[in-house]
């Protein structure tokens, strides 16, 4: 799954929702990028993810990858509500894989 977050996340009154003109996906790659971890191959991807954020790029995210970026997003306190909707929005609107 190719997740794209290059855009401004507008909030109710069509405003952009950083206030700062950030896009959803700088806004993320900072939750990456001071995420506290101690796992050295998530520590690479996280840091991956964060890196191709800023700098507008989709990321490609396995069904593993995809799990542990919606958990991330959602069980971090930082995000508002309005970003942690939008995340799970994007991700549970792709289509899901069919089994073989």
């Amino acid at each position: 799954m190719k997740i794209n977050l290059n855009f401004q996340l507008l909030d109710f009154d069509g405003r952009p929702a950083s206030g700062d003109g950030r896009t959803l996906g700088q806004l993320i790659a900072h939750l990456l990028i001071t995420a506290d971890l101690d796992d050295e191959p998530d520590i690479l991807k996280f840091y991956n993810w964060a890196k191709n954020l800023h700098e507008g790029h989709a990321i490609d995210l396995d069904s593993g990858d995809q799990k542990k970026f919606k958990d991330f997003i959602i069980k971090h306190k930082q995000p508002s509500v309005l970003v942690k909707n939008k995340i799970i929005e994007i991700m549970d609107a792709k289509p899901k894989q069919q089994k073989k």
